[in-house]
């Protein structure tokens, strides 16, 4: 199952059998998140999501402390299925447009959207 990256921690067992044995958090300028069919890139030999999360500490999509049991891995799947039909009906995707940060269009507007929603403190 896909997880976020700061969910994994020394001991866990990875998809392929091995253990993590060290943990460490590297940050770089600019976003990383190649789009593939799948959702899913290999990196280092193991299988790794492209889809990013907007939860670090959490599998799942947690709304105002209420656990969704959906992860985010399979949100953002389903978010970009027009995108992938699109892409695969017009024979690729070559004129993708990004912003300054290097976030494709596509995302970015979503992105903002759903960053500020799960931001909020919903009172009932």
């Amino acid at each position: 199952r896909a997880v976020p990256a700061g969910t994994i921690k020394v001991g866990d067992t990875l998809l392929s059998g091995d253990v993590v044995k060290a943990v460490r958090r590297v940050k770089r300028q600019g976003a990383y998140a190649p789009f593939t069919h799948s959702g899913t890139i290999i990196v280092n030999s193991q299988v790794a999501s492209s889809f990013v999360s907007l939860q670090e500490t959490s599998e799942v999509l947690v709304v105002n402390g209420w656990s969704t049991n959906i992860s985010h891995h399979w949100i953002a799947h389903m978010f970009e299925s027009p995108h992938r039909f699109w892409c695969t009906m017009k024979g690729g995707c070559t004129r993708e447009s990004y912003t300054t940060d290097g976030i494709s269009t596509w995302v970015y507007i979503p992105l903002k959207f759903f960053s500020w929603l799960l931001d909020l403190r919903f009172t009932l």
